[in-house]
């Protein structure tokens, strides 16, 4: 139900639900500190009153279950707006908030009986722009892990997909898993040989994997050369050398 400002209610919360194992810790109301000794069994009673509110910035929506699939088709194309207007405010937190919204409303809509044809190829394509968006916005945020995850889900539906290979590859790249990230940058590059923007990061990919292996490489010979002046066998050579 909905509240409006100035109104109460009272939320009954059951026992099973009110206190953990054993009970709950020192609560915080209104500046004072409160120790509350809530028992298993107690059913708990609290009255909330709604001092204020926010509206929310995409307009009042409904659940989505409640939604029908021209409300949904229309609700995901909303969050995809907002999400490129944060984006480009190089907001990429909420930019990738929105789209994994946006995602997430259209995630199940394939098994909606009462689509159209129309509607599955706009459902589909929406579903792939938001997973792409998603992807980008987690690659400006590091997040690279999370980035795979959406641009795999692409693939798996349209395994050409130029721009989730790209951008796979950029996730793998962070997480320098280098073999994986050169198969789909290969693969990229063979269906758009011509796109610079791919030809710029793959040549960038490939100085971070060379960078990675020279270092690799040192790191490997500091421990060797360690662990050969820490062994026992090296110390007797040592001593030997002396003693002739």
């Amino acid at each position: 139900k909905t509240m409006k400002a100035g109104e109460k209610a009272v939320v009954t919360v059951e026992p099973e639900w009110g206190a953990d194992s054993y009970r709950y810790p020192i609560y915080e109301f209104k500046n004072k500190s409160t120790k509350l000794s809530i028992e298993k069994d107690m059913t708990l009673r609290f009255e909330l009153e709604l001092l204020s509110f926010t509206p929310c910035e995409e307009g009042f929506e409904k659940d989505s279950w409640e939604m029908s699939a021209v409300e949904k088709i229309e609700a995901a194309k909303k969050r995809k707006d907002r999400g490129n207007h944060y984006y480009k405010l190089l907001n990429y937190k909420e930019a990738a908030h929105r789209y994994d919204k946006m995602v997430d409303l259209l995630l199940y809509m394939d098994s909606e009986q009462n689509l159209s044809d129309e509607q599955k190829v706009e459902v589909a394509a929406l579903r792939t722009a938001g997973q792409l968006n998603l992807a980008q916005s987690r690659l400006k945020l590091g997040e690279f892990s999370d980035a795979v995850k959406s641009c795999t889900a692409v693939l798996e539906k349209d395994p050409r997909n130029v721009k989730a290979l790209f951008r796979r590859a950029q996730g793998y790249a962070g997480l320098s898993e280098f073999e994986k990230a050169k198969a789909d940058f290969t693969l990229a590059l063979e269906l758009e040989p011509a796109n610079e923007e791919i030809q710029q990061e793959h040549q960038r990919f490939l100085r971070k994997q060379v960078e990675y292996i020279k270092k690799e490489k040192t790191i490997y010979a500091k421990m060797f050369n360690a662990k050969k002046k820490a062994s026992p066998l090296s110390e007797m050579q040592q001593g030997s050398s002396a003693a002739a």
